[in-house]
């Protein structure tokens, strides 16, 4: 686990990240998958709720268009392996993660659409925590 400096390093990182992201960082799909990556379940819920709320109006854009099937479903395995207590001895995901991922599905300017990544990985998420529970 993280010391208090390591997540406030972590904390501005994701801050600093998110900002270029919404700056810059969209058109650029190594980017996306980079920005993705703080989006699994080993990383601090206080990480994943950041990167969710702060590019809540954006999310549609962490789809990339180009992305095959193939790639697309491997990326979403390696984002919600785990969860399922009684198959791996992992714990469930904080409620402040499920709160997030249930929020992302909300209404906004630009919705998500059953084919975007966040849209997929959201129910992913919530899908895995309803079966371990």
């Amino acid at each position: 686990f993280f010391s208090k400096d390591e997540l406030k390093a972590l904390d501005d990182f994701i801050d600093d990240l998110c900002n270029s992201y919404i700056e810059y960082g969209g058109q650029y799909p190594t980017f996306t998958n980079f920005i993705r990556l703080f989006l699994r379940h080993d990383f601090p819920a206080k990480t994943i709720t950041a990167v969710l709320t702060k590019l809540h109006p954006i999310l549609h854009v962490l789809t990339i268009e180009e992305e095959d099937k193939q790639s697309l479903v491997f990326s979403l395995t390696q984002s919600i392996s785990g969860g399922l207590p009684s198959l791996d001895s992992s714990r469930r995901d904080p409620s402040s993660v499920l709160d997030s991922f249930s929020t992302s599905l909300k209404k906004r300017d630009k919705e998500l659409s059953r084919n975007d990544y966040v849209y997929l990985l959201a129910i992913a998420v919530l899908g895995r925590n309803l079966a371990s529970s």
